[in-house]
């Protein structure tokens, strides 16, 4: 789980989807799990070029025709993060203590026996994942994921320790709003990176995993990517549109491209797309909508989380507005 770059990872991947699927499907992660298969090629110029119009007093993009912002809808449909279960700070209790404890244990224990002094991806991989007969296969394994594709933590490609609580959960199939955590480490760290590029700060780091952002844009935003995505097999996540899908992209271009309102798409994820199952919510009729509560669809009700004004809680504990309805259409 280390890269998606090759057939090894996608067995691997595959070998453990055989073993706890159905506690990733109970866990609501199975999508997530998979969408992390698909590369992104990073490119900085999407990302410095959209930090320029952010806000933090709205937690928005400031253009020139409006506002608008990534949304937990954006994290549940391009990386299938559920926005519905426990917050990610819920201790742990019971057998998960233990679990903790033992991944506490073994990051230290890399921290103090390697050079670069961190535990990082590879050799969690080998210890916990490629060696037969091990007890903690399955929460090693969510904490690697977290720590890679979720919650990232510098240094790079290491694991990071506010991963296991979240990941011993999630082993016993609980169910974690994940997308809310996600998105208040984007709004945070997106404040940083604009404050750090208008005082011409030349190396810049940051944690969260801004392929999300990169995904949002190349959704949203017309004519920033003069190649078309690659079209969606059947079964496979929305991510797999922008699997390895490289251009030219300069931040002149990116500039020029989101000061124009015609070049945004409202509502991407309800065109008609081949092999892309629509929700009930993106029909074009109206759909009336009652008291949440009594909502049986669990995917209606995640969508009208997402569209209510609300705080979002980071993994630190860090708390981030969350306003949708300033980028309503």
């Amino acid at each position: 789980m280390v890269s998606p770059k090759d057939g090894k990872q996608t067995r691997r991947v595959a070998r453990l989807a055989g073993k706890y699927c159905s506690i990733w499907n109970q866990a609501g992660i199975c999508e997530a799990i998979m969408s992390s298969k698909y590369e992104v090629r990073c490119n900085k110029d999407i990302i410095l070029g959209l930090a320029k119009f952010w806000t933090s007093e709205t937690n928005t993009f400031l253009f020139l025709w409006g506002e608008e912002t990534i949304t937990l809808e954006d994290l549940m449909v391009l990386r299938g993060f559920p926005v519905l279960g426990r917050p990610v700070m819920t201790p742990v209790i019971g057998s998960m203590v233990e679990m903790v404890g033992e991944m506490e244990k073994k990051r230290v224990e890399m921290y103090r026996n390697t050079k670069a002094k961190k535990a990082c991806h590879w050799n969690w991989l080998r210890h916990f994942i490629e060696q037969k007969g091990c007890n903690y296969e399955h929460v090693a394994f969510l904490s690697l994921w977290l720590s890679r594709f979720v919650f990232p933590s510098l240094p790079e490609e290491s694991i990071g320790k506010h991963v296991f609580p979240i990941a011993a959960h999630l082993s016993q199939g609980t169910r974690v709003a994940l997308a809310h955590a996600v998105l208040a480490g984007l709004y945070k760290d997106l404040t940083f990176l604009k404050q750090q590029t208008l005082c011409c700060i030349e190396e810049i780091s940051v944690a969260s995993p801004f392929q999300l952002l990169q995904l949002w844009a190349l959704e949203r935003f017309q004519n920033i990517l003069h190649v078309p995505p690659n079209a969606l097999k059947p079964g496979e996540p929305r991510a797999a549109r922008w699997h390895k899908v490289s251009s030219r992209i300069t931040l002149p271009l990116v500039r020029s491209v989101v000061q124009l309102a015609e070049n945004f798409q409202w509502r991407p994820y309800a065109a008609v797309l081949s092999n892309w199952c629509h929700s009930s919510y993106y029909k074009e009729e109206k759909i009336r909508f009652v008291d949440s509560t009594n909502f049986s669809d669990e995917n209606l009700q995640s969508y009208v989380k997402c569209l209510c004004a609300s705080e979002l809680v980071g993994v630190g504990g860090g708390k981030e507005k969350y306003l949708p309805h300033r980028v309503a259409m």
